[in-house]
C-alpha cells in the first residue's frame, strides 16, 4: 500500500473545517461501524460502534473518538492500550499472539547510559537523584519486519510528568529508543530531547501497529503538552527509526 508519509494526514477541526464532526459521527465512525482491534501490533478483537465521543485535551480540536464493548480474545483480555482499524480495511489481517514483552536489566541500564549521553550533548542538568528517579516509563516491544529485532522506549523528564499539565520553568524531556545488537547490547535507533523554554512536548510509546499494511510496523507516541495532547508515528529505516508524521498542536507549545 505504499510508504506511511503517503496516507496520514492531519484531520482538521471543527473550527477550520466546519461539519467534519457531524460527517465523522454519521459517517465512518456512526454507531454500529466496525472496527478490527489490535494490541502490540497483533489483531486482538472486534469492536462495534456505541456512539462518538469528544475527548479533551486533544489537539485534533475535539474531533471525536469511539466508544464501545471491545470483544477480545482470551489472551488480551488484561489489555490497556487498544488501537483500532476499519474493519472493511483490516479485516484480512490475522489474529497473532499476543505477548507483552517485560524489560530487563541490560535494557533499564542501557536507557540511563543513552540518557546520559544524550544530556551530555545537550548541555542539560544533571538530576539531582540521577536519572533513574526521573525514568517515567520504559517498554519493550518485538519489531516485526524484513529483519526483526527488539527494541526499548524510555521517557525521562526532569520537573516533569508524562501527561497534560505545567511543567517546571528549567524542565526537560528525553525520549529514547535502543535496538539490539548482534553481541547482546544495545545501540540508540532514535532519540528526542526537549527543553521546556521551547514549550513542553513530552513523549511516550504507545503501542505498534503496521497502519499502512505494507508488512513493517510503525510505532505509535503520545505526546504531553501543557494543554493538549497529540500523536506522533515513527517508521523504521534499517536500523534506526525517523519521524514519519507528526500531529500539528495549534496552542503554542502544546
Amino acid at each position: 500500500m505504499g510508504r506511511v508519509e503517503a496516507f496520514l494526514r492531519p484531520l482538521q477541526g471543527e473550527s477550520d473545517n466546519p461539519g467534519i464532526r457531524a460527517f465523522l459521527t454519521e459517517g465512518p465512525m456512526a454507531p454500529g461501524t466496525e472496527w478490527v482491534l489490535f494490541a502490540e501490533g497483533v489483531r486482538v478483537g472486534a469492536l462495534v460502534a456505541d456512539s462518538a465521543i469528544i475527548s479533551p485535551g486533544e489537539c485534533s480540536s475535539g474531533l471525536p473518538g469511539l466508544a464501545g464493548r471491545p470483544l477480545l480474545i482470551p489472551q488480551a483480555q488484561n489489555a490497556v492500550k487498544l488501537l483500532a482499524l476499519p474493519r472493511v480495511v483490516a479485516k484480512h489481517r490475522e489474529f497473532g499472539p499476543y505477548r507483552p514483552l517485560d524489560h530487563t536489566y541490560p535494557q533499564r541500564v542501557a536507557s540511563l547510559d543513552m540518557a546520559r549521553e544524550i544530556r551530555a550533548e545537550e548541555g542539560a542538568a544533571w538530576p539531582n537523584e540521577g536519572f533513574l528517579s526521573i525514568r517515567r516509563q520504559i517498554t519493550v516491544f518485538r519489531h516485526r519486519a524484513t529483519r526483526p529485532a527488539t527494541f526499548f522506549a524510555a521517557t525521562f523528564a526532569l520537573g516533569d510528568a508524562l501527561g497534560i499539565g505545567p511543567a517546571e520553568p528549567a524542565a526537560y524531556s528525553l525520549f529514547v529508543m535502543g535496538g539490539e545488537r548482534a553481541d547482546g547490547g544495545y545501540r540508540r535507533s532514535y532519540s528526542r530531547f526537549r527543553s521546556a523554554r521551547d514549550g513542553k512536548a513530552v513523549p511516550s510509546y504507545f503501542d505498534k501497529l503496521d497502519l499502512d499494511g505494507d508488512g513493517s510496523e510503525e510505532v505509535l507516541l503520545r505526546v504531553f503538552g501543557e494543554r493538549d495532547a497529540w500523536w506522533s508515528v515513527l517508521g523504521r529505516r534499517g536500523d534506526s527509526w525517523v519521524t514519519v508524521f507528526e500531529e500539528p498542536c495549534p496552542a503554542p507549545g502544546g
